[in-house]
């Protein structure tokens, strides 16, 4: 391809686009935003930043709970790595897309939230940036809970959040790099 924002677009969601787009207009220029715009007017528009928010979650392997994360709409990015002695995905959010609240339901739905495992790597646990997520978390647990749908209790702990780790970049994106599409588990 000839056009540098022809590939861009070729191969990426709008949000990582436009971040792409950013990054290649500081860089160049000679490049103007107006050019940028006209080229894909329905994936940028010179306007202020979209307010995003940071949730972060462990809940088992986090090559799998990234790829689950990264396709969901509202997310505009993932990274995967550590806190707390945990694996995590942490994720970058527009709370205009979607809720804290409907992340802690692709979080509970795609683990099993009873397996105690304090401490361990790849343990379950919400890890809180806010009183907000914490309060919201709280009660999400809470109606899981006693809404019957599991036999045990939900084990998972709600946790303030510490320092991010980000794992190596061959971690990133595990899945998407090596044509996985889901977790091969053998018992």
């Amino acid at each position: 391809m000839d056009c540098v924002f022809c590939a861009i677009v070729e191969r990426k969601r709008p949000a990582e686009i436009v971040h792409e787009v950013n990054f290649v207009l500081a860089r160049n220029p000679r490049s103007s935003a107006q050019s940028a715009s006209s080229a894909f007017p329905n994936y940028f528009t010179p306007h202020e930043p979209m307010p995003t928010k940071i949730a972060t979650f462990a809940l088992g392997c986090f090559w799998g709970a990234e790829e689950t994360f990264r396709t969901t709409p509202g997310i505009t990015s993932t990274a995967v790595g550590y806190m707390d002695r945990a694996e995590v995905v942490q994720v970058t959010y527009d709370p205009a897309q979607i809720s804290y609240e409907n992340l802690l339901t692709i979080f509970w739905d795609n683990h099993n939230p009873t397996a105690a495992d304090p401490g361990g790597l790849e343990r379950s646990e919400v890890f809180c940036h806010d009183d907000d997520q914490r309060v919201i978390a709280l009660a999400s647990k809470r109606a899981l809970d006693a809404s019957g749908k599991y036999r045990k209790p939900i084990a998972t702990p709600i946790s303030s959040a510490g320092v991010f780790t980000c794992a190596p970049e061959d971690q990133q994106q595990y899945y998407l790099k090596q044509g996985i599409s889901s977790c091969e588990v053998n018992h």
